[in-house]
């Protein structure tokens, strides 16, 4: 940024914003007979960290990415991913933060997620001798329509669960 040819920290300015552009929802009941579908759909258009880089240096103590395992191992090599350090190497450290606070390590995460399904079905009266009885199925975070290669793209922190899949079925009596 100030042209002196040394990355530091008075190059440092903000690269991109993950507020996303744009985002909302569509959701919707159908009825037929004595079946109901309701759903929601959620889309957000957004940007976020790559799975790689949200883990830390390639080679360090913890989970990593399948990804990481396209390295450079010496000097010459031409691939995704930098040399594994532990936290010893200082160049490779430094290469991993300079790359880390770059848009290089920036993709679009995007999505589309069935944010909520239900189904359910209301019992004929007659079978249960006038009683009324309505039996469900309810999912929550079933699908998910992205392109993003990693985790959840809704999180850019490491180390916090994405929404859970739940799956919840049930009956309801009425006297």
């Amino acid at each position: 940024m100030n042209g002196d040819g040394i990355i530091s920290a008075l190059d440092k300015t903000v690269v991109k914003d993950f507020n996303p552009s744009f985002f909302g929802g569509l959701s919707n009941q159908l009825n037929y007979k004595r079946w109901q579908l309701d759903f929601m759909l959620q889309f957000v258009k957004q940007e976020n960290y790559t799975s790689a880089v949200m883990v830390g240096l390639p080679g360090a103590k913890g989970n990593q990415p399948v990804e990481v395992l396209q390295h450079w191992q010496n000097a010459g090599d031409i691939a995704r991913h930098q040399i594994y350090t532990t936290g010893y190497n200082g160049d490779a450290v430094n290469a991993f933060y300079n790359y880390y606070e770059s848009d290089g390590a920036i993709a679009d995460a995007s999505f589309v997620r069935l944010k909520n399904v239900a189904l359910s079905y209301k019992v004929p009266e007659q079978w249960l001798f006038g009683a009324s009885c309505k039996v469900s199925l309810e999912g929550q975070n079933l699908l998910i329509f992205t392109g993003y290669k990693g985790r959840d793209p809704e999180f850019s922190a490491y180390g916090y669960l994405p929404p859970l899949k739940v799956i919840t079925a049930g009956l309801q009596f009425t006297f």
